[in-house]
């Protein structure tokens, strides 16, 4: 997990562990004796990162009253080790703090991903030399699920090693809950309630830190008018990483579906005599990386001769953010009971929208905007609608989702979202303009 990396989606929970146990970061045998007990469960319906994500959301609860995990199964496991990278208590706080950011974490939250991590378990002497005399040193004393890891910090009550031990280039956490001046410690972590919500967060986010399952879906199409029958005429979609500068990558995908469109549906050009074939695509999208354009490749001639680019005058089609995303298949449009025959007032709309892991700590509202012009007296209605985060929901893709409900509305209503976040960026204009 803690091999993540943000920038380029590698790495993660992906079972690489396996083989990497010869690695200096990875001492002792805590992780080989974990991969043997679950060495019995794998099959090849449940890969062994899946496995390892199982065990995390099941130690919480068994160890104690902990909290309730989100779990989603289809992590795909590494055939080879990954890049190196787990942070290790002799490196000092800047290491750490990079190597967490490397990962999606920023301070705060490496302090409080910190604290979660060390509510179990303990450091052996044999692996690290901060013990003193006891052979192995649990973080607070005990093993139930509690936040005595920070409680017993804050008032010096902590026998946990990588504080109060005996060697002090190894008292990592000690560096690290006091990095902020213990402004995170005590505002977010001291209180149980807001500890569990804060872990329950950072093991989720962990959990589905795997390249291979954070993966959206980019469905989009491209529509030929007046082309003639061509059996060797193939279309194929091209896109591009988000990330600016030599180190975007492109990506291509073949059409899903392709075909002529007869005049039924409304199609104004069959019926003016115009052909007109429709190509589809569904592109899988990592989340990580994302996707900043795309445009379209035609080739009439079977993989030889020129190609026509249809790229929007160079520029591509660009995707603007993909911060907050409006989830349309989430968003459910419900009848009212007794609503006017009319069909005014007559729909309700819940409403969900995917807000991206990684930037969730920073964001300080998220609302739409909606309006409604369906009404006989000629007045529309507007209204404003704030979201909070839907826990019943399960975190995917590296997304969390936020919902909240239009109570009164009608098949004319539309919207749009917007999100403000603490570090000035505000994202808004997200309209669907029909809805359901």
């Amino acid at each position: 997990m803690s091999t993540h990396n943000i920038t380029d989606g590698t790495g993660g929970l992906d079972a690489s562990i396996r083989f990497e146990l010869d690695r200096s970061e990875n001492v002792g045998v805590g992780m080989r004796r974990s991969l043997e007990d679950f060495i019995a469960l794998l099959t090849l319906f449940a890969s062994m990162a899946d496995l390892i994500a199982m065990g995390v959301v099941l130690a919480y609860p068994s160890c104690g009253r902990g909290p309730f995990i989100p779990y989603r199964a289809g992590r795909i496991d590494a055939p080879a080790a990954g890049p190196s990278g787990v942070p290790e208590p002799q490196q000092d706080l800047q290491t750490h703090i990079n190597k967490f950011a490397q990962q999606g974490f920023n301070q705060q939250e490496m302090i409080g991903l910190v604290a979660c991590e060390h509510t179990l378990g303990g450091v052996r002497k044999e692996d690290f030399d901060v013990t003193g005399n006891e052979t192995f040193g649990l973080f607070h004393g005990s093993q139930p699920y509690d936040n005595t890891v920070v409680t017993g910090y804050l008032d010096d009550t902590t026998p946990n090693p990588l504080v109060a031990g005996t060697n002090d280039t190894l008292k990592s956490d000690l560096r690290i809950f006091s990095s902020d001046g213990n402004a995170t410690i005590m505002k977010i972590l001291a209180d149980k309630s807001a500890f569990d919500q804060t872990c329950t967060s950072f093991k989720t986010r962990l959990s589905v830190s795997n390249d291979a399952g954070n993966q959206l879906v980019l469905t989009t199409s491209l529509r030929l008018l007046n082309q003639s029958t061509n059996a060797n005429r193939n279309v194929t979609l091209f896109y591009t990483s988000n990330q600016n500068g030599p180190d975007s990558q492109t990506f291509s995908v073949s059409s899903s579906s392709h075909g002529p469109i007869g005049s039924r549906g409304g199609n104004g050009f069959s019926l003016k005599g115009i052909p007109v074939e429709f190509w589809a695509f569904a592109a899988n999208i990592n989340s990580t990386t994302s996707i900043s354009k795309s445009w379209f490749e035609i080739d009439e001639n079977g993989g030889s001769g020129n190609k026509v680019v249809v790229d929007n005058g160079g520029d591509g089609f660009s995707i603007d953010q993909d911060v907050v995303l409006f989830d349309g298949n989430r968003t459910k449009r419900n009848s009212i009971p007794d609503a006017p025959a009319s069909g005014e007032n007559s729909l309700s709309f819940d409403i969900v929208v995917a807000v991206r892991i990684d930037k969730q700590s920073s964001l300080s509202r998220i609302y739409i905007d909606w309006f409604d012009s369906f009404h006989f007296d000629f007045v529309s209605t507007t209204g404003t609608v704030d979201l909070s985060l839907d826990t019943g929901i399960p975190p995917e893709s590296g997304y969390v989702f936020y919902s909240g409900t239009i109570e009164k509305g009608s098949v004319a209503t539309s919207l749009n979202v917007h999100a403000e976040f603490n570090d000035g960026r505000n994202v808004g204009g997200l309209k669907d303009e029909e809805q359901g």
